[in-house]
């Protein structure tokens, strides 16, 4: 070869190189043969025994791009075939190590670890065998590194006749087991490792259907960042859920968690925590909803664990007919910076009566103030708040919202019929009371970020349904977070919401709805529930503001 392509070659190793050498990822140079200097592939070479009769063939067709690495035995004798990359060098304190790549071939192959210790000797260990695979295979190993080991390369073996294809390989560190590290705690979190015993599936997940339907699982080889990503579908729906989750890890009691993991969907899925206690006990906590997107979508919450929490596990809950894909999911270690002090707002949608019979002479007498996001479509009806009533509350010390004209589905709107829902509520509101809102909540929590700028024209703040507590570090005006009550929930579960917030000085957004005796349907709450929550508030000596005034408080003490 020439000095003038070795120069090339050079250039292109250094040009090419993975976001590994920063962020130790993927260990391996043009790990998708897709640089070439003078037709060969960067940071490849390959080894044959003079022996045999063997073609080294730089593909022009691959499972990850457009090129990969063949090689074609002609006549077989003795010795080994393989391609290699670049031997990496080991750490002295090296972690342990996963290597994956793809495969399909008309032979059997090896895998073998050729590594060489301080004095430049070398070992070789074979790791695993496969069989001939007429489709893309993924494998996926641990890598059993010797103590001595300061160089590494792992090689794919032929000995005997016939062809094999290679493409998309991964050499990383696997992810620290250690909870208190602000590393992802979830294992294979990207999915890109299949389970050695199924290469159907990734390694480290699961699947659990219940009831009557007939969704099924999906290993895709596409996803968000890298190259595969899972797929619940169901297609027949009568009763019962269906969800993927990783095995559950190990967290800290009392410790407040970030999650967040991409999706796209033609449907709502359910956003569940499964937390196991030292008792043994399970327990769950619901932590928002996905809505429907056709492009690659964020979904991220903040999670707080029981004090007495010893493993977590997240999942999706499908519980009607469609498809979702989810991939990179994330679990952390929050940093929660607090704000001066804590507070707590009480909201109430839907503008029901109960919030004018019941739940506006509790809080006078408590000298609390709340928040009420009113249905602009069903002022003086039956059931719901007269004008009057209205402005009796808002003299009384309590916030008028809005909550749209008719309570739609918004992400299903058009942006005209949005716009409506938006601006007419707030100007008859305006109109009916005198009082002009200038905060909004999406009814069902549901927004997108098309919504979110059409709040932006018209109100201050938006607040979602997403689950979580308001800090500095995770403040959105435009998805100010809550913590949502329905009949299942106990006054002691919110008052231990409101202690975690004292505890780390945080804003918590309750949300009800109706409250009644009469009324056992999911989102009421009975009197005596009410009543137990504010003399809790009023005994722990909180700060208690609607949103207007909290957001007054806390607005200026966003980090710039």
């Amino acid at each position: 070869m020439s000095k003038f392509c070795y120069i090339i070659i050079a250039f292109a190793i250094l040009s090419s190189l993975p976001d590994y050498v920063c962020a130790n990822v993927n260990m391996i140079g043009n790990p998708s043969v897709e640089v070439s200097a003078c037709g060969e592939p960067v940071a490849w070479s390959y080894t044959s025994s003079v022996d045999n009769i063997s073609a080294f063939n730089y593909e022009e067709n691959g499972i990850n791009g457009s090129r990969s690495l063949g090689i074609d035995v002609v006549r077989f004798n003795s010795g080994q075939e393989f391609w290699s990359f670049d031997e990496v060098s080991i750490p002295e304190n090296h972690k342990d190590y996963r290597y994956s790549a793809q495969y399909r071939s008309t032979i059997p192959s090896k895998l073998v670890l050729i590594t060489k210790n301080s004095s430049g000797i070398e070992s070789n260990q074979k790791i695993a065998d496969y069989p001939a695979a007429d489709f893309w295979t993924r494998i996926s190993v641990d890598v059993p590194l010797p103590k001595d080991a300061v160089t590494m390369k792992i090689v794919h073996v032929v000995e005997q006749e016939g062809t094999i294809q290679l493409d998309d390989f991964l050499l990383e560190e696997k992810q620290s087991p250690i909870v208190s590290s602000d590393k992802n705690l979830i294992p294979n979190h990207s999915l890109e490792f299949e389970d050695n015993t199924n290469f159907s599936w990734p390694e480290n997940w699961l699947q659990k259907k219940t009831g009557s339907n007939n969704a099924s699982f999906t290993y895709l080889n596409s996803g968000h960042f890298g190259n595969k990503s899972i797929k619940m579908t169901t297609t027949s729906y009568v009763d019962g859920h269906s969800y993927n989750y990783f095995k559950p890890v190990a967290i800290q009691g009392g410790e407040t968690y970030d999650y967040s993991f991409y999706h796209k969907s033609d449907v709502y899925t359910e956003v569940n925590a499964e937390i196991t206690l030292e008792s043994g006990e399970v327990v769950y906590q619901f932590l928002g909803v996905t809505f429907p997107s056709n492009t690659w979508t964020k979904f991220s919450t903040r999670l707080q664990m029981p004090n007495d929490a010893v493993k977590v596990s997240l999942y999706n809950m499908l519980y009607s007919v469609g498809t979702i894909t989810q991939d990179d999911f994330e679990l952390k270690l929050a940093q929660v910076v607090p704000f001066n002090r804590p507070i707590v707002s009480v909201t109430f949608d839907d503008s029901l009566k109960s919030f004018y019979d019941i739940v506006f002479p509790m809080f006078k007498n408590h000298k609390l103030p709340a928040t009420g996001y009113v249905l602009s479509g069903n002022i003086g009806l039956p059931d719901y708040i007269s004008a009057d009533g209205f402005k009796e509350m808002y003299d009384g010390g309590f916030e008028l919202g809005s909550h749209t004209i008719s309570h739609p589905h918004l992400p299903f709107l058009d942006n005209e019929k949005v716009y409506e829902e938006l601006f007419k509520s707030k100007n008859d509101i305006s109109a009916f009371t005198g009082i002009t809102p200038k905060n909004f909540a999406s009814p069902y929590g549901e927004y997108n970020d098309a919504i979110k700028k059409q709040i932006r024209t018209l109100y201050r703040s938006h607040r979602s349904t997403d689950a979580g507590y308001n800090s500095k570090d995770n403040f959105d005006i435009y998805n100010i977070r809550t913590q949502s009550t329905t009949n299942k929930t106990s006054p002691e579960t919110v008052l231990r919401w409101v202690d975690t917030a004292i505890k780390n000085k945080t804003w918590l957004v309750l949300v009800y709805h109706d409250i009644t005796d009469s009324d056992k349907g999911t989102f009421t709450n009975t009197p005596e529930h009410l009543q137990t929550v504010l003399d809790g508030l009023v005994a722990r000596g909180v700060y208690v503001a609607t949103i207007e005034d909290a957001l007054n408080e806390v607005e200026p003490q966003k980090p710039n």
